[in-house]
């Protein structure tokens, strides 16, 4: 993301109530692996991460709620990624 300044990620797994001890988790890590957490704000209420110098986002949703799905729109870019992490991906978005 950090490359191409105008994209924002989308995070889904199968709940919403499993994806901070999992993907979010991991993208916590590999963020401060690469040792740039201080660009990033992490939040967990609601859960998503923040690129500060550009404000891209990677948002996180469950697919036990897929309407909120449908409507995800960014302030800034476009949604151009995404994660689906056993999302549960027999049932239609």
């Amino acid at each position: 993301m950090i490359q191409y300044p105008l994209s924002n990620t989308l995070v889904i797994r199968k709940t919403l109530s499993s994806l901070k001890d999992s993907c979010y988790a991991q993208l916590k890590w590999a963020i401060n692996r690469l040792g740039v957490a201080k660009f990033w704000k992490c939040t967990v209420n609601p859960l998503q991460m923040i690129y500060l110098p550009t404000g891209q986002k990677i948002l996180f949703r469950g697919m036990d709620d897929a309407d909120k799905i449908a409507s995800i729109t960014v302030e800034h870019g476009n949604l151009c990624f995404a994660w689906l992490n056993e999302s549960g991906h027999d049932k239609p978005l």
